[in-house]
């Protein structure tokens, strides 16, 4: 397979792909890449021998700009909180192919609809949110993808807030999403995921809470059917006093789709009154799927509180009589049964979106 770097942009930015490069190579492995779920896939149908870069996608306040404006934001791509040093974020830095900057100064709803045609795809996505700002922001990916990685940095200056929500349709392919968040004191960010795709999925929330007063959550709502394949990993670190943390997931799991949640709460030493809460649960809905949670905690201190837990269940056999008791028939009972499962994180999603989620709920269960 042949690999040949874009070589658009400024010089920093040339330079900072051949490091992510070159850093790549050192790992010894194959574009075979072998993750949590001990499974490797075929990537033999990629040609990367010329990635281009799409300068269409290149926005500020939504607004075109030209790579000479990148120069503004080179304190902030690829640097500061964000470690390369992993082989997935090394690979998806060296060869990005479509990139979207988003600088937030004033409130505002923003929505980004990625469109995936090609073979191959490496979206990366840099927010920065300024003081006092609140935002809300939609990602949709929807289409085909031999192999997709996505990169989201979020930066939240003091007293910002953002809501961000992913609504993952691809219908065939492999892919690969890492969601990242620096945030300052007094600030607030909030990741809600719905993931539907087929294949095998790999996705990575993690925010660091550097100032004081801060407040984090991430959900997770996803449903595997087929030979579906999830991993997802949530970590929040605390990174000064006073933080609130929350992390919920919830996912089904049916035919032979497999999935393992890793989830971690982080609190730094010296850093008092915080509080942390994760909580991982699973449905599974037939003897052929599989699930497993692995929730940790990592604490520094004393003047703390945190909570873990993990559900992994099947369909409630008493519930569903209760529901077909009531006129439904078995296929809406259990489509009744998993809408109230599910609505716990359903609910932290807009309106709009809710709707569409119900809907992916109800074809997967065809």
């Amino acid at each position: 397979m042949q690999i040949s770097l874009p070589m658009d942009g400024p010089d920093w930015f040339i330079q900072k792909r051949k490091e992510c490069w070159n850093e790549f190579e050192k790992i010894n492995l194959d574009l075979n890449l072998r993750y949590g779920l001990s499974l490797r896939f075929d990537l033999s149908g990629l040609d990367l021998s010329s990635v281009e870069l799409k300068k269409s996608k290149i926005k500020v306040d939504t607004e075109l700009f030209s790579f000479e404006k990148l120069d503004e934001y080179e304190d902030f791509f690829m640097n500061n909180f964000i470690p390369n040093q992993d082989k997935f974020t090394l690979y998806h830095s060296s060869l990005l192919n479509n990139l979207v900057i988003i600088h937030i100064k004033e409130d505002k709803e923003i929505n980004i609809d990625i469109e995936l045609k090609d073979k191959y795809h490496a979206d990366h996505i840099l927010i920065i949110v300024e003081k006092n700002v609140k935002a809300n922001i939609i990602e949709n990916i929807k289409g085909n993808c031999i192999f997709r990685t996505g990169v989201v940095e979020i930066y939240l200056k003091e007293k910002a807030k953002l809501n961000y929500f992913l609504l993952d349709e691809i219908k065939k392919g492999n892919n690969f999403t890492v969601y990242r968040g620096l945030i300052n004191k007094d600030s607030e960010l909030t990741i809600a995921s719905s993931l539907f795709s087929n294949g095998i999925n790999r996705m990575e929330n993690s925010v660091v809470m550097n100032g004081e007063n801060a407040k984090s959550e991430i959900y997770n709502l996803y449903f595997g059917n087929e030979n579906s394949r999830y991993d997802i990993y949530n970590a929040i670190v605390h990174g000064n006093k006073n933080c609130f943390s929350n992390m919920l997931s919830k996912g089904a799991v049916k035919d032979k789709a497999q999935t393992i949640h890793r989830g971690l709460i982080e609190i730094k030493k010296g850093f008092t009154s915080n509080n942390g809460y994760q909580k991982e649960e699973a449905l599974i809905l037939n003897d052929g799927a599989k699930a497993n949670a692995v929730p940790n905690l990592k604490i520094d201190n004393d003047d703390v509180r945190c909570t873990h837990g993990v559900t992994i269940s099947h369909l409630d056999n008493e519930k569903l009589f209760y529901l077909m008791s009531r006129g439904l028939d078995k296929k809406e009972a259990i489509k009744n049964y998993l809408i109230g499962y599910f609505y716990s994180v359903l609910c932290k999603f807009p309106e709009k979106l809710r709707e569409i989620i119900i809907e992916r709920i109800h074809e997967k269960l065809k």
